[in-house]
């Protein structure tokens, strides 16, 4: 019988302290994952990339920040994976640069001569998956 108190007491200790540790965990990474959201809201130049036939946006697959990493489309939401800077570097060029990975993508293939515009070169992308960081 007092085994059996003991053994209680210290399940109960056990219990309150991993709810301690639940709840300072959550106040952690709740706070940082605002900080993150005010972060990507008040950069300047930051956009969500959508694709305007689908009303998918450009995001990180799986959040990756590996190399090569898979850009796709998904469904909005207010993430660092889908939030892109752009960086002026020329007149009319621009350099876009995912606010999650700090990186940028290059386009699975070169663009062809024409395209849809006449007298310009740019890329179509067709499918969900669209280049790689």
């Amino acid at each position: 019988m007092r085994i059996v108190k003991v053994k209680l007491k210290i399940l109960k200790s056990i219990f309150i302290v991993l709810g301690i540790l639940l709840f300072l965990g959550t106040l952690v990474l709740g706070s940082r994952v605002m900080q993150d959201v005010d972060r990507n809201l008040n950069l300047p130049n930051t956009y969500a990339i959508q694709n305007v036939q689908t009303g998918k946006d450009i995001r990180v697959n799986n959040a990756g920040i590996e190399d090569g990493a898979k850009t796709i489309l998904f469904s909005h939401y207010n993430w660092g994976c889908m939030t892109w800077q752009f960086i002026q570097l020329k007149e009319d060029t621009y350099l876009l640069k995912n606010m999650y990975t700090l990186k940028s993508f290059e386009p699975v293939s070169s663009p062809g001569p024409g395209g849809s515009n006449s007298g310009s070169s740019r890329w179509e992308e067709t499918g969900s998956s669209i280049g790689n960081l």
